[in-house]
């Protein structure tokens, strides 16, 4: 694979267009549910690489960013 280059893991499509950490295109990522999901879950794992939560903490009155 081209450094900069990756493909939707929905679609198939290859471009230097899409994030390799997303891992889909912008069209599955807009109108499929499928590319939504598999974005979700790459968001999700690449925060717990860092030691984050899968998502940031969402509390009333919490402290802002």
């Amino acid at each position: 694979m081209l450094e900069g280059i990756a493909t939707s893991a929905v679609c198939g499509t290859t471009s230097a267009l899409i994030s390799r950490s997303i891992g889909v295109c912008k069209r599955c990522l807009v109108e499929s549910e499928k590319g939504l999901e598999v974005a979700i879950s790459n968001h999700r794992r690449l925060r717990s690489e860092f030691g984050l939560p899968p998502e940031p903490p969402r509390t009333k009155g919490g402290l802002p960013c």
